[in-house]
């Protein structure tokens, strides 16, 4: 049945097409690409979380989770407790991938957080304890929630957030980061394996990157409304249309006309440094520039809007010129403007990957 709900496997419905999710405009290009941001923030235990809000009893069973593994891994060994997060050859399946997991978000992205657990577990400051005595009785919980209180401000500062605990919450319902891509139909079926109030923290998790992405496609007009609207600085038939009649029992008199126009997408340097004279007024362009294209914060590269020349061995007839505008950290896109094709979107993560690290972007002013 939920399957059916959700469809997470088509077949539990008896029809293919009939419950999908495109119907309900979530299983669609902008639903992927707000699906990948979340999955990537997940990933790497972003700080970015969207301004959704987690109380405190998540928190605190998440971090519960974290001081049991190192606490355990401790006693192990004093010396290294990263290797003592390790599986061993002789565990079971569902062990090895458990202990493969915490080793590599404890290790990983995770890091500092795991530092100042374990300083915390060896001053004897353990969350997973302190729950265990309150479901034991041994203690009441007007004497263990200043402690958990105390704590968690503690872990906000060395970087838990909704991303590290979504990490955990996926995990237990069998997302597992295993470099394939999660699918919509899928996510929506494994989130009705949380309680109630992972749920809806996950929804509007998503939600809310889903508003992000057709906000970016709404501001760099590429935003699919289900009517398509040519325009360009020229449109054009160029070609008399061709007409298609319908002989069947409804409407056999009808004729559909099919047109054929050229367009000319290009933009001119004029429109161009309007646009970017408007973005400096918005506050999208910093009132300094690093020299290289890019601003860098922590170790993530800030895109910074203006002008570059693209000078890559493929481009021929010469360098090519266009323009980056980033609309801010709201949107996971930024809208890219060349002379001949106009106006187009492309992802950060693609800029930073496929242009900028190329180290053939040169920024250039106006």
């Amino acid at each position: 049945m939920l399957g059916a709900l959700t469809q997470g496997d088509r077949r539990a419905t008896g029809s293919a097409n009939s419950l999908g999710l495109g119907s309900f405009d979530m299983d669609n290009l902008y639903g992927k690409r707000a699906l990948n941001t979340m999955t990537e923030q997940i990933r790497y235990c972003s700080r970015n979380c969207n301004s959704v809000d987690v109380p405190d009893k998540l928190y605190a069973d998440g971090l519960g989770v974290i001081d049991s593994l190192l606490a355990t891994a401790l006693e192990d060994t004093e010396d290294s407790w990263q290797e003592a997060l390790k599986p061993y050859d002789d565990d079971c399946e569902s062990e090895s991938t458990w202990g493969e997991f915490a080793y590599h978000l404890l290790t990983g992205p995770c890091k500092r957080l795991a530092d100042n657990r374990v300083a915390a577990i060896r001053d004897g400051r353990n969350v997973a304890r302190y729950l265990e005595s309150l479901a034991n009785g041994s203690e009441t919980p007007e004497s263990v929630k200043p402690k958990i209180t105390d704590e968690l401000s503690a872990a906000k500062e060395a970087g838990i957030n909704l991303n590290v605990l979504a990490n955990i919450w996926l995990f237990d319902v069998g997302v597992i980061d295993n470099g394939t891509t999660l699918r919509v139909p899928k996510f929506l079926n494994r989130a009705l394996g949380m309680n109630l109030d992972k749920q809806a923290i996950m929804t509007e998790y998503f939600l809310k990157c889903l508003e992000q992405e057709v906000y970016g496609a709404r501001s760099a007009g590429m935003y699919d409304m289900g009517i398509k609207t040519i325009s360009g600085n020229r449109v054009d038939f160029s070609e008399k249309p061709r007409s298609f009649c319908f002989r069947g029992l409804v409407a056999k008199d009808e004729r559909v006309l099919l047109y054929k126009v050229k367009v000319d997408s290009g933009i001119t340097f004029d429109i161009a440094l309007q646009m970017y004279e408007e973005a400096k007024d918005n506050g999208a362009v910093p009132p300094t520039n690093s020299g290289d294209g890019w601003n860098t914060r922590g170790r993530s590269r800030v895109i910074t809007t203006g002008f570059y020349c693209d000078s890559r061995n493929y481009l021929r007839g010469g360098k090519k010129v266009f323009l980056i505008i980033n609309p801010g950290s709201h949107s996971a896109s930024c809208i890219v403007l060349r002379p001949n094709s106009g106006r187009r979107l492309c992802t950060k993560h693609n800029l930073r990957e496929r242009i900028f690290s190329s180290n053939n972007l040169s920024p250039m002013g106006p």
